[in-house]
């Protein structure tokens, strides 16, 4: 894959960061409107609350994509010295996006767990 390749190629990783941002926030907002309400002090206003949420969700996403997709493009030039194909490329960003969902997963239940035990921790070290 040539240079155009190894930029489309990080091009497509800055958009899978903005679908990435945007769909796990969608997905928080569903299961925890709290967390933006509290956490980040949003204030609910009509309908504009979700689409807001959504919205910060996208821009993350690309903020996070374009440094993560500069990165990932220039190790895979650098460790296969030019050489990656454009199908060695793709598995390479969808077992990254894999992860990122996995990680995100665990996380999510990680601290699922840690506020069902948070009060305790309160109390005993309080």
């Amino acid at each position: 894959m040539g240079s155009l390749g190894i930029l489309a190629l990080g091009g497509i990783g800055v958009v899978a960061g903005g679908l990435i941002g945007l769909t796990t926030d969608a997905t928080n907002s569903l299961l925890s409107p709290a967390y933006f309400i509290d956490a980040m002090d949003w204030l609910v206003v009509d309908g504009t609350f979700h689409r807001a949420i959504l919205k910060q969700g996208f821009l993350e996403g690309l903020e996070v994509g374009v440094v993560l997709s500069a990165i990932m493009a220039a190790t895979l030039t650098l460790i296969t010295r030019g050489t990656c194909t454009w199908r060695e490329g793709r598995r390479c960003l969808l077992e990254i996006t894999v992860m990122v969902y996995v990680l995100w997963y665990l996380g999510g239940i990680a601290g699922v767990v840690y506020a069902h035990f948070q009060p305790i921790v309160i109390l005993i070290s309080g």
